[in-house]
């Protein structure tokens, strides 16, 4: 497997550009090792008929997600997402996945249509994809293993301040037209 590598997955969405993911794989220290964005992607109003409830899952699991995967040249010892929704994303990928909210004290957004009961990791509750409640053992051994020197949610903020970055909309004299 090689040098063990931390995986961030998260989307920022904005209503005027569209929805961006980003992908940050991290070694066990926190230093960046690689970071993805993906190109905002605006939904129609077909696609919103069409995919109904189901739109964020497609959008962001298995459009975004899957572009960032194929983007990295590292493959991470496993993936942790701020967003329920790219949890679809683990049944096209053969890595551990999960999602994490910010304390094991709040239920915020933990769904109640989410098909695994939601654990504990780092302080964090979290949850696995359907289908895949292994995936929070493997990440919380693996956690153990490492002794990452990074609090588990900290990655996210600067993932989503990259995202965040990517959205604003270049100024100055070296900007291009549009």
């Amino acid at each position: 497997m090689g040098q063990p590598t931390l995986g961030y997955l998260s989307v920022h969405e904005d209503g005027a550009t569209g929805a961006v993911g980003g992908l940050l794989l991290l070694n066990v220290y926190g230093r960046p090792l690689e970071l993805h964005c993906s190109v905002p992607v605006r939904v129609n109003r077909a696609q919103s008929l069409l995919y109904g409830d189901s739109l964020r899952s497609q959008l962001y699991g298995h459009t975004i997600a899957v572009a960032l995967w194929q983007a990295a040249e590292i493959r991470p010892s496993f993936l942790l997402t701020d967003n329920l929704d790219m949890l679809a994303f683990r049944s096209l990928s053969d890595v551990a996945l999960a999602y994490l909210s910010g304390s094991s004290a709040d239920g915020t957004g933990l769904s109640a249509t989410a098909a695994e009961p939601a654990d504990e990791l780092a302080g964090c509750r979290c949850l696995a994809a359907p289908g895949y409640r292994d995936d929070i053992v493997t990440i919380r051994t693996l956690w153990t293993e490492l002794g990452p020197s990074v609090e588990i949610m900290e990655p996210f903020q600067r993932l989503r301040e990259a995202l965040r970055e990517m959205m604003v909309p270049a100024v100055g004299p070296n900007a291009q037209a549009a």
